[in-house]
């Protein structure tokens, strides 16, 4: 009976927990539509990486290489700090290698190296006469630079990770590729395809001109 008493209770959680989510998505989604459907996605993607913590190498790879968090944020209204945030699922395999496995935090020269060239430019930032300049420059190096690097260092591990982390430089490779390849091939080059392949002032030149401009 308790744990028939037990079952019910999680379930109604369970279900409580989804209601209260999908009310909040769908009260969102009328004044922000794109940024529900990035908090979507990355619901989805946490699911997913919370049951197979391995994946996770495979999506903040493909996303980081793929360009496609800075363009949805410069481009699509996407909040910086959801994007920021996306290599912290890196963090789901961490925690089980270093607290479930008990694995050691591995810290090589590299890491060193990094945390070398900040110190530098603290320094450096330090006798500037603008340092609020420089602030926003260390900080992204801390956070894109060593933190992430620190990150991919320890989760990459075994065969099975790297082989994860190397198809997902792979399909970035194949993403970021393709969208030129299409433009070329359709002479569509007035198609940006979601700014996933930018042309004009400061893009590539097609050489070709119309009344339209070029």
């Amino acid at each position: 009976a308790d744990s028939t008493v037990f079952s019910l209770a999680r379930i109604s959680l369970w279900i409580s927990g989804v209601l209260v989510t999908a009310g909040t998505l769908g009260g969102l989604g009328i004044v922000e539509p794109l940024i529900v459907a990035a908090l979507t996605v990355a619901l989805l993607l946490a699911l997913v990486v919370i049951r197979s913590p391995a994946l996770a190498i495979f999506w903040v790879v493909f996303v980081l290489y793929s360009n496609i968090a800075v363009v949805a944020v410069h481009f699509h209204g996407v909040p910086k700090a959801v994007a920021a945030a996306f290599p912290l699922l890196l963090g789901v395999p961490l925690v089980r290698n270093l607290v479930f496995r008990r694995q050691g935090l591995l810290l090589d020269p590299t890491a060193l190296f990094i945390l070398a060239f900040i110190v530098i430019q603290t320094v450096g930032l330090a006798f500037s006469k603008n340092p609020a300049a420089g602030k926003p420059v260390i900080l992204q190096h801390l956070l894109e630079g060593l933190l992430i690097y620190l990150l991919v260092l320890n989760v990459v591990r075994t065969e099975k990770t790297l082989r994860l982390a190397t198809w997902g430089l792979l399909l970035a490779g194949l993403v970021i590729g393709a969208f030129p390849v299409l433009q070329q091939l359709t002479g569509s080059f007035h198609n940006q395809f979601g700014c996933m392949a930018q042309t004009g002032e400061f893009g590539f030149r097609t050489g070709e001109w119309t009344a339209q401009g070029e």
